[in-house]
């Protein structure tokens, strides 16, 4: 068995992209307007520029992103970001609340090609609610 085989989050380079852009809109048997206004955004925007369909980022233990974060920003008044200026494939991604890097987050692509910020949506949290306290 092959590593990629092993590890459903294993990143794109170890996987045919052939392959994974032949794959079908993952939204084909999914009614989008249940989804959030914010996810049926970007699937327009992405369907709009014709380029792979959006899958949102998660956290390691798969928790959308998206959620977390909002959540976050509306419980603690703040704003909340992820940058990367200049990155490269592999490169961690700096967390940035109201202006400030506060640390960085690794991420790497999954076999399923959504972003993965490499802690859990509770360790974000953490991380996240002792720098706000702080402040």
């Amino acid at each position: 068995m092959t590593r990629a085989a092993e590890n459903e989050d294993d990143t794109e380079a170890e996987i045919d992209p052939e392959r994974i852009r032949s794959r079908d809109d993952p939204y084909a048997d999914v009614d989008v307007s249940s989804l959030p206004e914010w996810w049926q955004q970007k699937i327009e925007h992405f369907r709009d520029r014709g380029i792979d369909p959006f899958r949102p980022p998660r956290f390691a233990d798969g928790t959308v992103t998206h959620d977390v974060v909002d959540g976050l920003e509306t419980e603690l008044e703040v704003e909340i970001s992820f940058r990367c200026k200049n990155g490269t494939v592999g490169d961690d991604w700096t967390v940035v609340v109201d202006g400030d890097p506060i640390g960085s987050i690794g991420r790497h692509r999954s076999r399923n090609r959504y972003t993965v910020y490499e802690l859990s949506a509770d360790e974000f949290r953490a991380l996240i609610n002792t720098t706000v306290a702080e402040e």
